[in-house]
């Protein structure tokens, strides 16, 4: 499939001679696509089978807005530009059960080399609106809106009772990649609004650029099916292995900017809001009771990825003296992301090779906000960052599933999760008058990420066929690294000058790696249960005010943090659940067995506030760091090692 949809509008209204005169604009896509390839029915073979919904190569689908409106008059100039795009993709691929007359008709899948299931969602979007107003003699309004809601479902699977068997590989993939479009825009911005306003009296301008993501993207084998992949020839007569590969992915690029500007020989006022609100599912899954016997390697991996940068400012000016200029910036941003891998509850999994059950999720977040404002007379600026990551990465083995890996890594069970966050406010006032000024940051990071083999599992890590030609281990790990930079400024500068800064900060982590109660362990290497943190946390908040008058010059700055770090290994008990282990576990390693936690931060704040006058002047800051950690590593009591 293939498709490129832009809607573009563009207004000017001028009127030199008459009053008034209104610019706007309107640039509006409802996208909606369903592509399925889905296989039904009793019986399917073939030499190979692929089964795709996807882009055609090399090709993306494009949804792009452009809305631009200008008003301007001898007396009052507005403009208005409006950019919605929504769009909905679904992309689905699919081998399995059908219902015929009601009944349910199982499937039976087999191909001589290789079976592929593949579903991919490329998509690009771009959402711009400007707007420019002036009006000669009395007021100019301009204003800006981009909306883009954006809902994605890509997934890749079997139905239930499903029979697949192969030789070569068994292919199962998910992905979906969302970024802004390329080259037409400095920056390449996912979603833009831009605002001015210039006024003989009063000018008024504002932007608000919103970005809604709803993303599921998943790669299944579904329940109870019989998975069996052999070993065949290659051209040259070399095996090839009959592996098992069921991978999700998706990655988000975010470009976002809300800005505005407004000056009048009277009054400015202006505002910036910026959006970005991400909620996203990425799962990889062998389902419940699905027997699955592969003569090579089995991956079930998932993998996320968000890299967001948004920026919103508003600066305003005003050479009057009856009322305050004013600039305003706020920023929301809101993540809800889990990525999962499993093997679910009573699946019996056999590898000849090596077996990874992966989820890697990765962050990087920059947010920039700024407001400053002028006048002859008052100036007030404040600007405001709230910040919301709630994120989860798991990786695990369901209760009582069997699993045997004969590979001389073994069986991996990995999550890892790494985090960078750059969150800036600054807010800045200089008047006549008084000037004031406020920011803040407001901070929250809740971050779990777990690797574990539930309870009643059994894994077998051995060369049953061949042994002493390799030597198997099992691997359970959790890894978490969070780097997090704040920064909360203020500069204020009039015959009075008052201002703040806040940077509040939370911050809880969860990172565990275990094996549960009433498992079964058996290797010829080592068996690691290994769960590891980082947290390096960098803050400053500042504020610096000058009054060049004998008034008052009144600054503060609070840094607050609180900090909660959870960093636990467990071999023989769940600690999610805090119920004893109703069995105990039998673990069995020719190597070593290794249980380990570990956590490792550099936590730094500054923290500054200057008042500068020649009559009273008064500068204040506190610093308030709260930061709990439980580390441990545990072999559970009832544990038989």
């Amino acid at each position: 499939s293939e498709r490129d949809i832009t809607a573009s509008a563009d207004s000017l209204a001028a009127s030199p001679t008459f009053a008034n005169a209104t610019g706007a604009a309107l640039a509006l896509n409802i996208a909606r696509q369903s592509i399925e390839a889905n296989a039904h029915g009793r019986l399917l073979h073939g030499e190979t089978i692929e089964v795709q919904a996807r882009n055609l190569v090399g090709d993306t689908h494009r949804v792009k807005a452009r809305a631009l409106a200008g008003g301007g008059a001898k007396e009052e100039g507005k403009a208005g530009s409006i950019g919605l795009n929504f769009v909905s993709d679904h992309t689905s691929a699919s081998v399995g059960q059908s219902h015929v007359e009601g009944a349910v008709v199982n499937m039976n899948v087999s191909a001589d080399s290789g079976i592929e299931i593949s579903a991919n969602s490329d998509l690009e979007i771009q959402n711009v609106a400007g707007a420019g107003a002036f009006g000669f003699e009395e007021d100019a309004s301009g204003g800006a809106l981009v909306i883009n809601s954006i809902r994605n479902t890509t997934e890749a699977l079997t139905g239930d009772s499903t029979t697949l068997a192969t030789g070569g590989t068994l292919s199962i993939t998910a992905n979906s990649h969302l970024a802004p479009t390329q080259g037409d825009l400095f920056g390449n911005p996912l979603a833009l609004a831009a605002s001015g306003a210039a006024g003989g009296d009063d000018a008024h301008a504002g932007a608000v650029a919103i970005n809604l993501l709803l993303e599921n993207t998943r790669a299944e084998i579904g329940d109870d099916n019989t998975i069996t992949t052999t070993e065949i020839p290659s051209i040259r007569g070399v095996l090839k292995p009959g592996n098992v590969n069921i991978h999700a992915s998706s990655s988000d690029n975010l470009r976002t900017g809300a800005g505005s500007i407004a000056v009048g020989l009277e009054v400015g006022k202006g505002i910036g809001i910026a959006a970005n609100i991400v909620t996203k599912n990425v799962d990889a899954q062998i389902g419940q009771a699905t027997e699955v016997n592969a003569q090579g390697s089995i991956v079930v991996a998932t993998e996320s990825a968000e890299d967001v940068f948004s920026i919103a400012a508003a600066p305003s000016f005003g050479a009057g003296s009856a009322q305050p200029s004013f600039g305003g910036a706020i920023q929301l941003t809101s993540q809800v992301v889990k990525a999962k891998s499993e093997v679910a509850a009573d699946a019996v999994v056999s590898a000849r090779d090596n077996m990874q059950v992966t989820s890697d999720h990765e962050l990087h977040l920059d947010v920039i906000t700024g407001s400053g404002a002028g006048s002859s007379s008052d100036a007030r600026a404040g600007s405001l960052n709230i910040v919301s990551v709630l994120d989860r990465s798991e990786a695990l083995i369901g209760e009582n599933a069997q699993i045997t890996v004969s590979g001389n890594q073994g069986l991996t069970v990995s999550a890892t999760s790494n985090e960078t966050v750059l969150p800036v406010v600054v807010g800045g006032a200089a008047g006549g008058g008084t000037a004031s000024a406020a920011s803040a940051n407001l901070i929250s990071i809740d971050e779990t990420t777990l690797a574990y083999i539930d309870d009643g599992a059994q894994v077998i890590a051995k060369n049953v066929t061949q042994p002493g030609s390799t030597f198997p281990g099992i691997n359970v790990q959790a890894t978490d690294n969070l780097t997090l930079n704040t920064a909360a400024g203020v500069l204020v500068g009039g015959t009075k000058g008052f201002g703040g800064s806040l940077d509040a900060v939370r911050v809880v982590k969860s990172t565990q790696a275990f094996v549960g109660g009433g498992t079964t362990l058996d290797a010829d290497q080592n068996i690691n249960v290994q769960a590891r943190s980082t947290e390096d946390i960098f803050s400053v908040a500042a504020s610096l005010g000058l009054a060049v008058s004998s008034q008052p010059a009144i600054m503060g700055s609070l840094a607050g943090h609180v900090v909660d770090i959870t960093t636990v290994a467990v071999l023989g008990d769940n600690p999610l659940d805090e119920v004893p282990p109703s069995a105990p576990a039998n673990v069995h390693a020719v190597g070593n067995v290794v249980v380990s936690a570990d956590d490792a931060n550099e936590m730094d704040l500054i923290d500054g506030g200057v008042g500068i006058s020649a009559g009273a002047a008064a500068g204040g800051a506190a610093a308030v760091h709260v930061v709990r950690k439980h580390t441990e590593a545990l072999i559970a009591p009832q544990a038989q090692v």
